[in-house]
């Protein structure tokens, strides 16, 4: 939970400084031996006020918007279900599963409830519904407390 809340405070570093990502995975990160996270490989990065349209993405962890040629007012809910996809990973050794129906089930039985409602908001399909960066850190850092409590 901690390098997920590092993870997260790297992707909001991103947006703060006026991109989108695009490729946020597990892969895509060097993590020091003091812990520090590193993120790597912008390529498909852009200016978060001039949108992309260019589908981008990895598989299992690309937004299902990010896949498609839409015009889109801004990237950055792409990166917000990049990082769901990226937490769910990380804290449970698999993506999320990809059901007939296009929704994003997750088994996230033995993670707390109010982590696994953050991950569950940040996959979600329609890219309004997604929490915030702000809000995902919050929630992050709420949920460990409570651990390091516990």
């Amino acid at each position: 939970l901690r390098l997920g809340l590092k993870i997260a405070t790297v992707v909001s570093r991103i947006h703060e400084a006026g991109w989108v990502w695009r490729d946020c995975k597990p892969t895509n990160f060097l993590i020091t031996r003091s812990e520090r996270v590193r993120p790597i490989d912008f390529e498909g990065a852009c200016p978060v006020n001039h949108p992309s349209t260019v589908p981008w993405g990895s598989k299992g962890f690309a937004s299902p918007e990010s896949l498609t040629s839409a015009k889109r007012e801004n990237n950055v809910p792409e990166d917000l279900y990049a990082l769901g996809a990226t937490l769910h990973f990380v804290l449970t050794g698999v993506l999320p599963a990809q059901t007939s129906n296009g929704k994003k089930t997750i088994t996230l039985s033995r993670i707390p409830k109010q982590l696994a409602k953050t991950i569950m908001g940040l996959l979600a399909r329609n890219p309004e519904q997604r929490p915030n960066i702000a809000t995902v850190i919050l929630r992050l850092s709420s949920c460990l407390h409570e651990l390091r409590t516990i």
